[in-house]
């Protein structure tokens, strides 16, 4: 049986179409592999400074976070990474903060929010 004439064409595109997938999902993926690791994190609040480690991995397809304080650890909630910014939210002292960080070169920067009180929140990759 020979092959169609119709049905080449719309087997190459398939093809092709296929193949451009690939390459729009490779650098987005690679992009983010730059925010997994540990992080050795400080977060200003009005009275001192708090020392915490991030650390981000992806598994099964998804990425995965967990956050660690002098007072204990645990996973992160509502963890979203877009590109280089990263958005979750951690239980702290009785009470729940919201951090938005942006992955720039080998450091993360942003700010925390909860319980009335704001401020930045800076980390840099753990060696």
């Amino acid at each position: 049986m020979k092959p169609s004439r119709i049905a080449l064409p719309i087997l190459l595109t398939a093809i092709a179409g296929c193949l451009a997938m690939l390459t729009i999902a490779t650098p987005v993926h690679a992009q983010n592999q730059a925010l997994l690791g540990k992080w050795n994190m400080t977060s200003t609040a009005p009275d001192n400074d708090v020392l915490w480690t991030l650390t981000i991995e992806y598994k099964d397809g998804k990425y995965e976070a967990t956050s660690s304080t002098g007072e204990g650890a645990g996973p992160v909630k509502g963890l979203r990474v877009e590109g280089n910014a990263v958005h979750f939210s951690v239980d702290y002292r009785g009470g729940e903060y919201a951090i938005d960080l942006t992955l720039q070169g080998d450091s993360l920067t942003g700010t925390w929010s909860g319980q009335g009180d704001s401020g930045a929140t800076k980390g840099q990759r753990s060696t």
